[in-house]
Order: structure tokens, then C-alpha cells, then sequence
């Protein structure tokens, strides 16, 4: 089984990021992150806003699967 959280641009996201993280762990599943980014949108600028997300909300991120589509 796979958690799977998506989430915005909106710092606010760090406490749902957190409780996908622990759920996560708690149950020994993987973990994906999903953010959908718009055709106008520069995806290299939002892949490292949505990155400093998820390591503020974590202590270690290296298992998260972080999908920007």
C-alpha cells in the first residue's frame, strides 16, 4: 500500500505533508508526495518550493516519492 498526499504551493501544506509522514512510517508504507503544476508555471522554481515543504515538515525525506506532474 502507498499513501498518497497531494498538496499546493501554500506553506500551510507542511502539517498534511507531516501527518502523510507519520501515517506513513506508523504503517511501514511508501510515501508520494503529488503537485500539479500548471502549463504556465515554472517547474524547476516550484519543484524546490514544494521540496523546502516536505524537508520543513520531515527530518529526514530521503523514502518520500516527490512527483511534480
Amino acid at each position: 500500500m502507498t499513501i498518497l498526499t497531494a498538496i499546493d504551493r501554500d506553506p500551510g501544506c507542511k502539517g498534511v505533508v507531516e501527518t502523510a509522514h507519520d501515517l506513513a512510517t506508523g504503517l511501514d508504507k511508501d510515501l508520494v508526495v503529488i503537485h500539479v503544476v500548471p502549463d504556465s508555471s515554472d517547474e524547476e522554481a516550484t519543484r524546490a518550493e514544494i521540496e523546502e515543504i516536505v524537508d520543513s515538515a520531515v527530518d529526514d525525506s530521503e523514502g518520500i516519492d516527490l512527483r511534480i506532474i
